[in-house]
């Protein structure tokens, strides 16, 4: 492997697209390591091979950005259409009153459920869906799909920016 990519997981997040899509433009034969939270992912970027793969819009990028200036630097940023977003619940669900999702797509929801919970990503909040501990979740069409869940509502694709970051 020339590099590795440490990203927001698990599997079926658009990060994990981002990144490979990124690698693959930048013709880096790449080993994408999948974490829990950004911020689990940049303690891992340790040395000049390592890369962050971060989502403009993740809620604290600002904080895992400015503290870490002296060790990390901005490599890249690009934009490219995320999977298809998705309202989706478990088993046929039809009355949705729990719901769970990322911090960062809430807004396409907020209005029309209220109780609304967050998790560490949108693949995250298809898992946590599926084993019944909620409704209905905002999540990837991939991440529904992998998981059988039904879709309630699509918000299509969204044009999102990414940023990749490596070793100062």
């Amino acid at each position: 492997m020339d590099a590795t990519i440490h990203t927001l997981g698990p599997l079926g997040t658009n990060c994990e697209m981002a990144a490979k899509l990124w690698a693959n433009n930048n013709y880096i034969n790449a080993e994408l390591k999948l974490y829990d939270t950004l911020e689990n992912a940049q303690k891992m970027v340790k040395d000049k091979g390592d890369y962050l793969l971060a989502c403009i819009v993740y809620p604290d990028l600002h904080n895992l950005v400015f503290k870490n200036l002296k060790d990390m630097k901005l490599i890249d940023c690009f934009v490219m259409n995320t999977y298809e977003m998705v309202l989706a619940s478990a088993n046929g669900v039809q009355d949705i009153k729990r719901v769970v999702s990322h911090p960062a797509p809430i807004s396409l929801i907020e209005s029309k459920f209220e109780n609304i919970y967050t998790t560490s990503s949108n693949s995250n909040a298809a898992i946590l869906t599926k084993q019944g501990k909620y409704d209905a979740c905002i999540t990837t069409i991939e991440a529904a799909n992998k998981h059988d869940l039904s879709v309630v509502k699509s918000f299509g694709e969204i044009e999102m920016g990414f940023s990749v970051h490596g070793k100062r």
